[in-house]
């Protein structure tokens, strides 16, 4: 279980997706999560959020322990603006 913050300001952020091996949360609006039950061992978590750049640390879960792990995303700057798109296939798009 944990918290997930912005990088940047300190806020919590709702909504983020934190995967875990095969374990899988969602933040609630407090920024907070849980996952229970998770087998033994080393893994890679991967917490995203549309707008942020995805964080991926190793996260290691001893036998018959409760882990505290707390996350932190930077927020994406910047836009991306598409000024045109173009098929090769006639009335396909």
């Amino acid at each position: 279980s944990g918290t997930v913050y912005n990088k940047t300001n300190g806020s919590l952020i709702a909504g983020a997706d934190i995967q875990i091996g095969t374990y899988s949360a969602i933040t609630g609006l407090d920024g907070k999560y849980n996952i229970s039950s998770i087998t033994p061992g080393n893994y890679i978590a991967t917490v995203s959020k549309s707008g942020y750049a995805a964080s991926y640390e190793t996260v290691s879960i001893p036998p018959a322990s409760t882990v505290m792990k707390d996350f932190f995303l930077y927020p994406l700057s910047g836009t991306i603006q598409i000024n045109s798109i173009s098929s090769k296939y006639s009335g396909q798009l």
